[in-house]
């Protein structure tokens, strides 16, 4: 009677622990320990593609500002480049509820921003700031690193099982490719006589991704080259060709491009636009029901083409503008 006593035991044990959730902390041969996981993924762009993993990536690494249910800041994980497809960071922290903020550029190879130190256990998330270096007076003539960006407000992990959480990256960086081109005749000017500029101010960005009060920067190309393209029966003529970038395009705010040349040791303005307006202006018809933010945060390359003509003055103006094959007329008839 006690043996069949031990053996009903022993069974009824056995059923109950099946039915039980098995804890994180039991590891068995047939039961792996919890897991919780991040991943990221960058399809927030024109090609509507995860652009995130493999070698020709723009992502170099990746930063997991970790913050607790109020804000406190905890500590971050990091993990360089390149990332394999379906590549997870493991989340060490655990089962919690969390504020996660991921910047992926801020420690690559051009040593772009700056980001204060965080304290464990001090900080909050309201002091995660990324600044964009700069010269003094704001003059931005470097090629800064590709900066991209993701929040997620409230994240929890539960007890028990594998969990993974997924974070959009949102691209920070934009970069214009800038070609002046005479019609029918070589660039009248060279290209250290040739002064091209963005001006806004950018470079100072939240935790959220929203601008910061900040300085007026001034963006200037860091590459110049020249080039000879045909021209018809013409020939071949010579075209400038420029690259500067910028960080985040705002659709409320009024960034203005100018460009100009020095000559006879005067300066004659080709341009000056709000660049906004006409990046917005030469949306492809595709993407009109589009938001004029998300068109801006999902585009990150600009190549701009002007067109100059003599006017009246004897100067040369901008007459024609070409960004991404789509054309507008600039210059008024009494300027010509």
């Amino acid at each position: 009677m006690k043996k069949k006593s031990v053996l009903w035991m022993t069974y009824l044990a056995g059923i109950l622990s099946a039915l039980l959730p098995a804890s994180c902390d039991t590891i068995t041969e047939d039961l792996q320990p919890c897991e919780y996981y991040v991943n990221f993924r960058y399809d927030y762009n024109m090609k509507f593609a995860d652009a995130f993993p493999g070698e020709n990536s723009q992502v170099e690494n990746i930063t997991l500002f970790i913050f607790d249910a109020n804000g406190v800041y905890m500590g971050k994980l990091e993990k360089n480049g390149p990332f394999a497809e379906g590549y997870l960071m493991p989340f060490t922290p655990g089962a919690g509820t969390y504020k996660l903020v991921a910047w992926a550029g801020l420690s690559a190879s051009l040593d772009s921003y700056e980001v204060p130190v965080l304290e464990e256990g001090v900080s909050r998330i309201e002091d995660l700031t990324v600044k964009l270096k700069r010269a003094a007076g704001g003059l931005m003539g470097n090629e800064a690193n590709h900066l991209f960006h993701s929040l997620a407000e409230e994240v929890t992990f539960p007890e028990g099982g594998h969990h993974t959480h997924e974070m959009s990256l949102v691209k920070d960086t934009n970069k214009f490719r800038i070609i002046l081109q005479m019609m029918g005749q070589d660039f009248p000017a060279e290209l250290d006589d040739v002064n091209i500029s963005i001006t806004d101010e950018n470079g100072f960005l939240n935790y959220d991704n929203t601008l910061l009060t900040d300085e007026t920067l001034t963006y200037r190309p860091y590459v110049k080259s020249d080039h000879y393209v045909s021209n018809g029966s013409n020939g071949q003529i010579k075209v400038l060709a420029f690259e500067l970038n910028t960080l985040r395009l705002m659709a409320t705010r009024h960034p203005h491009l100018t460009i100009s040349y020095a000559s006879g040791g005067s300066t004659v303005t080709i341009a000056d636009i709000d660049l906004i307006e006409y990046l917005l202006l030469m949306r492809m018809d595709e993407y009109s029901d589009m938001g004029n933010q998300e068109y801006l945060d999902r585009e990150d390359e600009f190549p701009m083409i002007f067109f100059l003509a003599e006017n009246a003055k004897g100067d040369y103006v901008a007459v024609r503008l070409e960004i991404n094959a789509w054309a507008v007329r600039l210059t008024q008839k009494e300027d010509l």
